[in-house]
């Protein structure tokens, strides 16, 4: 019963996972597209 919903879990939180740098490469992308300002990071 545990390693079933542990298993379960695994699956969401990899599609979540997945899902989530799917938008972030389209949002990169996007972003990209709009301005080239280059971030700057200290």
């Amino acid at each position: 019963m545990w390693k079933r919903t542990i298993l379960i879990i695994k699956s969401i939180n990899s599609d979540l996972f997945l899902k989530k740098t799917h938008f972030l490469r389209k949002y990169r992308s996007k972003s990209k597209n709009v301005d080239r300002k280059p971030f700057i990071h200290n």
